[in-house]
């Protein structure tokens, strides 16, 4: 990353090494990156190709100060050297000196250095801007140009560079277009379920049995599980197809928006195939390089945080908890007393009910309706989890390692063996050959069941494929400010900033409150993951290293971390009164906004605060996710029956 944005000189030809074959043999030339932080140590690269013998690199600030110094084995070509510049230095002087002492060449390179102040200005400004006009586009593109002005120094050739260099390194990845493809094709398969009808066939299959206030919300809850590939496809088609369900049996339109809401952004966010998936990947995937993971596949990295989501898995378990219990507390206990007695809806309420949110054909035949939904799930799954098989047991192979060649059933009995088999897989490829099988297999059921002609079908298609423009259009200026971010070192800041001795522990609770606070304020996830993945991944990596924790230790903390900010990205999705998906949990479910956010915000930010005490804190101390969970559930429970009450019990023949 930071060669594209180094300033890289080499000295006159003519300095030679001696002892060399020739005078033409490469000279000293040294690395810089394109702005250094005041006081904040920064790699510099020094290469010296030619040499023919081991060499001393000695670096120094304005030719004067401490020395740092490395050795650069003979036939090695390069060497890394952290220098830590202060504020007002202006150049760089790097001496190579033979194993006797005698120098060998002498070169010296301009430095800019500013403040580490300037190298938060980026994420804030992308964060304060969103805060302040609450859109997420525009905010993300002045903070990539902010980024771009500071390491350039001039506000002229920023444009330019965002252009040029900001924008063509986000795309010039393949892993990066594979995600884009694989989100668009997943959109799109998300558009044909819906205007098939599948979607709506799988929600009435789950919700046929409800005969009671506590089975109608458990079968509410059920339905968001179904609808799990995207969050936006779970709200509108769960809202309109349970919402009669739950008015029949006098369920509150409070705690149905609750239901869908809770069964929305905390699914989608965790689902092996879903719609956020390759975002979350993709940003996994970027921040890696330069920690102690760097080399690490970004899917099963994935994979290996999902327990410690804490949020979203205990806010599933809170939804299903209230609704088998079927006690309240709070607002929502008023409401769903008012339900009871006949009102579904607070009088005077301001319902935002749509007819048209549900554009897809009638599941006038379940059976049919259903696989319409299943099979091309089915296909997503069965395709990506053959790819990783497949490529992981071809790669280790290669490499020698006895997983690669093992017995099957050898390897897929133990946990530890399949993990190194998905470890070592092409997980973009498997999340590109699954999605595009899913697509296929969407259309040729739609098609051959007769639920939409050839022409409609290529229409829901393109129509999904739309819905995922702007999940991919905050996606490259996510990679663009991650990128920007890695330029300026903003993790290096953080840390000089928050000083070695910060408790590396309460690092995952950090995260998850930073998050939490930064999406609930700006009403978007998405935004939040893209500013605070590239700078905490690093960050725990970085406080980790400084409080010389084992690796094995380290890497479990930048797992926590990393589940930390995906899942604290997901509260202020969830409750924020300016998120989307809670707009359309109110719309879908024909409730007032208003209500819904006042009824849904005393359980979310309960749920947060387990979360953070059981889990976040839990692990940063070494207690297992799974204890924190279990922790998590049991003190939910017990909150449900110390101040919970139960509301009246309505039933339909």
């Amino acid at each position: 990353m930071l060669a594209a944005a180094a300033l890289a000189v080499a000295a006159p030809a003519t300095s030679a090494f001696p002892g060399d074959s020739g005078a033409d043999e490469p000279p000293l030339s040294v690395e810089i990156p394109a702005v250094l932080l005041a006081g904040v140590p920064r790699a510099v690269t020094v290469r010296a190709e030619g040499a023919g013998q081991a060499l001393k690199i000695e670096a120094r600030i304005d030719g004067s100060g401490a020395r740092r110094s490395a050795e650069l084995p003979a036939g090695a070509g390069e060497v890394a050297i952290d220098i830590a510049a202060p504020r007002g230095a202006r150049w760089l002087e790097v001496t190579a000196r033979s194993a006797d002492g005698a120098e060998i060449a002498r070169i010296r390179r301009p430095l800019r250095v500013i403040s580490s102040f300037w190298a938060f200005v980026p994420p804030l400004l992308a964060i304060g801007l969103a805060l302040a006009i609450r859109q997420v586009l525009p905010s993300l593109l002045l903070g990539v140009l902010a980024g771009a002005w500071l390491r350039t120094g001039s506000a002229g050739r920023a444009p330019l560079r965002l252009l040029d260099h900001d924008l063509i390194r986000a795309l010039n990845d393949v892993d990066h277009l594979k995600i884009i493809l694989f989100t668009l094709m997943l959109g799109g398969m998300a558009g044909l379920i819906a205007r098939s009808g599948g979607a709506g066939g799988l929600v009435e299959a789950v919700s046929g049995w409800a005969r009671t206030r506590r089975t109608g919300q458990v079968s509410g809850w059920i339905a968001g599980l179904v609808v799990f590939f995207d969050d936006y496809a779970n709200t509108l088609i769960v809202g309109p197809t349970v919402r009669p369900l739950t008015d029949r049996l006098r369920i509150s339109r409070e705690k149905l928006a609750f239901i869908v809401d809770a069964t929305a952004a905390p699914v989608a966010s965790i689902a092996l195939i879903s719609t956020w998936i390759g975002y979350e990947v993709g940003l996994i995937a970027d921040a890696l390089p330069g920690t102690r993971l760097a080399g690490t596949d970004a899917y099963g990295l994935f994979i290996a945080s999902l327990p410690y989501r804490f949020y979203a898995w205990l806010m599933l378990a809170f939804g299903l908890l209230v609704a088998v219990t079927g006690r309240d507390f709070g607002p929502m206990a008023r409401a769903e007393r008012r339900a009871a007695g006949g009102a579904v809806l607070r009088p005077g309420s301001q319902p935002l009910t749509r007819t048209d949110l549900l554009d897809g054909a009638p599941a006038s035949t379940p059976r049919a309706a259903l696989w319409l939904a299943v099979a091309p799930i089915l296909a997503v799954v069965a395709v990506t989890g053959l790819t990783l098989w497949f490529s992981g047991r071809a790669s280790l192979a290669a490499d020698g390692d006895p997983n690669g060649t093992a017995p099957v059933f050898s390897v897929l009995l133990s946990v530890r063996r399949l993990g190194a088999v998905i470890g070592a897989a092409s997980s973009f490829d498997a999340l590109l050959y699954g999605a595009a099988c899913g697509v296929l297999v969407a259309v040729a059921a739609s098609v051959a069941l007769r639920r939409l002609a050839l022409g409609p079908a290529i229409d829901a298609f393109t129509d999904g494929v739309r819905s995922m423009m702007l999940a991919v259009m905050i996606l490259t200026l996510a990679w663009m400010i991650g990128g920007v971010c890695k330029d300026l070192d903003t993790a290096g800041a953080a840390l000089a900033w928050i000083g070695d001795g910060f408790p590396v522990r309460l690092l995952p609770a950090m995260t998850f409150l930073l998050a939490a606070a930064i999406s609930f304020a700006t009403g978007t996830s998405w935004s939040t993951m893209a500013v605070l993945v590239p700078i905490a991944l690093p960050l725990a990596d970085r406080l980790a290293a400084a409080s010389a924790w084992p690796d094995a230790s380290a890497s479990r903390l930048l797992v926590a971390v990393t589940g930390s900010v995906l899942t604290g990205s997901v509260f202020g999705d969830h409750c924020s009164p300016i998120s989307d998906t809670t707009v359309m949990s109110s719309l879908a479910s024909g409730c007032d906004h208003i209500d819904h956010v006042r009824t849904q915000l005393p359980y979310a930010a309960i749920v947060a605060a387990v979360a953070i005490l059981v889990g976040d804190l839990a692990v940063g101390f070494g207690i297992p996710p799974w204890l924190g969970l279990l922790a998590g559930i049991a003190a939910l429970f017990g909150l449900l029956r110390l101040v919970g009450r139960p509301s009246e019990e309505a039933s339909v023949p």
